[in-house]
C-alpha cells in the first residue's frame, strides 16, 4: 500500500464532477454537466451509426450463407470470336444467361415466361463513354400470369434466352443506330420475398455475373 493521501486531496477529489468542483455557482455545474452528458450521448450515437453502417455494408446474405445459392452467368456462343491478346467479344444482341443452382441442396427459381420471373432479370451496362446504363424490361400485359418455378438439383442450370431490343428492354436509346460500341456488361437476377415466393419456396436474393465484353448496337424498329 501506498502512502496515505492528504484529507484535503481525497475531499477535492469526491467535490470534483467531470472536472468542476461542488463549490462553483449551480448554473455552472449544471451547463458543465450537461455538455459532458451531451458528447457522452453523441459519442454512443455515433458508435451505435457505425457498428450498423458497417453490419449493412457487408456482404448480403442467404439463408445465412454469404454466397448466393444462384450463380449468374453468360455463356459464349458459336459466333463469338477471340482477337488476339482480347478477350472473347459477343457480337450482336442475342445471347443467353445461365441460372446454375451452386448449392448442396434443390432450389427453385421462376420460370421466366411469369411475370415474376419476367422482371427479376435486369442489367448493367458501361458504353464507351463510361456512363452507367440499367437496362431492365418494360411493364407488359400476360395473356397467362401465374406463379411457376422450377427446381434446379445441385449444379443443373436454367437457360433463359435474350434478346436486347428497344420494343422489350428500356433503356437501350445511348447505343448508337449507324455503328457497333464495345460495352461492359453483366447480368442481375433479383427476386424479392413476397407471398408467392414464400407459398411456393422460391430462392430470393440477389446475384450478378461478372463484367462481359460486349459488341452491341441499336437494333432498327421497323415502323407499323
Amino acid at each position: 500500500m501506498g502512502p496515505a493521501k492528504p484529507l484535503s486531496t481525497v475531499l477535492n477529489n469526491r467535490n470534483s464532477v467531470a472536472g468542476v468542483k461542488h463549490d462553483s455557482p449551480q448554473w455552472v455545474q449544471f451547463i458543465s454537466c450537461w455538455s459532458f452528458l451531451r458528447q457522452s450521448i453523441f459519442a454512443g450515437f455515433v458508435t451505435v451509426l457505425g457498428l450498423l453502417l458497417f453490419v449493412g455494408c457487408g456482404t448480403t446474405t442467404i439463408n445465412g450463407n454469404s454466397k448466393p445459392a444462384i450463380s449468374v452467368t453468360i455463356p459464349y456462343g458459336s459466333h463469338d470470336s477471340l482477337r488476339p491478346f482480347r478477350p472473347y467479344s459477343r457480337h450482336g444482341n442475342n445471347f443467353f444467361v445461365l441460372l446454375t443452382n451452386v448449392s448442396k441442396k434443390p432450389v427453385r427459381v421462376w420460370q421466366e415466361w411469369c411475370s415474376w420471373g419476367y422482371y427479376s432479370l435486369k442489367f448493367e451496362a458501361f458504353g464507351e463513354d463510361g456512363k452507367r446504363h440499367l437496362i431492365k424490361r418494360k411493364p407488359t400485359s400476360f395473356y397467362a400470369n401465374f406463379p411457376d418455378c422450377v427446381e434446379l438439383p445441385p449444379g443443373e442450370s436454367v437457360v433463359w434466352r435474350v434478346e436486347l431490343d428497344p420494343s422489350e428492354w428500356v433503356d437501350l436509346s445511348w447505343l448508337a443506330t449507324n455503328k457497333v460500341e464495345h460495352v461492359k456488361l453483366r447480368a442481375i437476377y433479383s427476386v424479392d420475398t413476397d407471398e408467392e415466393s414464400k407459398r411456393y419456396d422460391v430462392w430470393v436474393g440477389c446475384s450478378s455475373s461478372r463484367m462481359y465484353d460486349f459488341i452491341l448496337s441499336q437494333p432498327s424498329i421497323p415502323v407499323k
